[in-house]
């Protein structure tokens, strides 16, 4: 959820279809609060949203979340017990993912979605230190082609779930480690440009 109306009493809602185009939504006040008491499990993000702020680029702590991804760690201390971040939450999704395929289970699509949610949020936001001049566009060029395995990887997922074959579990995995290698590639580069 991204936004409302209140004087036509709407939320605008953006979300990812199967086809992974980004699609904005409006809902009405009444319609979305029958939806959530008929589903409890639905889970939304409410975001604030005014056309007028005034924002600044803290360049510093984009790159600190960008470092902290890349190199597994989080540097916010809001999160307590063992947790895993950046690229070895990525391993350990694909563990899981193929270690249930293997066992005969589906792969779970909610994991997947969300990695190609935060693929596609990852070209965005190098997309807009591009057009911002912090980073070069052959870097963003880069997130956009990570973006486009996620995507493989969803549909290799998808393909799993309805057929079982063991080859899309060899698929799965190999578009992982190309992702991993990708995102090793390219965001180094984007920690040293955004220093500079």
């Amino acid at each position: 959820m991204v936004g409302y109306d209140a004087t036509r009493h709407v939320f605008t809602v953006k979300y990812l279809t199967r086809k992974h185009e980004l699609q904005t939504l409006e809902i009405g006040y009444a319609q979305l609060t029958e939806l959530l008491l008929a589903a409890p499990s639905i889970k939304l993000n409410l975001w604030k949203y005014d056309r007028e702020a005034e924002v600044s680029l803290d360049v510093v702590r984009v790159a600190a979340e960008i470092s902290d991804y890349l190199y597994s760690r989080c540097s916010q201390r809001f999160y307590t017990g063992d947790k895993v971040f950046g690229l070895e939450a990525i391993k350990a999704m694909e563990q899981d993912l193929t270690g249930n395929a293997r066992e005969g289970h589906q792969m779970n699509e909610t994991y997947t979605q969300a990695f190609v949610e935060h693929k596609l949020l990852m070209k965005e936001r190098m997309t807009f230190l591009a057009d911002q001049g912090l980073i070069s566009s052959t870097l963003a060029h880069q997130a956009a082609q990570v973006w486009e395995l996620g995507n493989t990887f969803l549909e290799r997922v998808r393909l799993y779930n309805q057929s079982k074959s063991s080859a899309h579990i060899e698929a799965v995995e190999k578009l992982i480690s190309e992702t991993l290698t990708a995102e090793k590639e390219y965001l180094p580069h984007v920690l040293l440009q955004l220093k500079r």
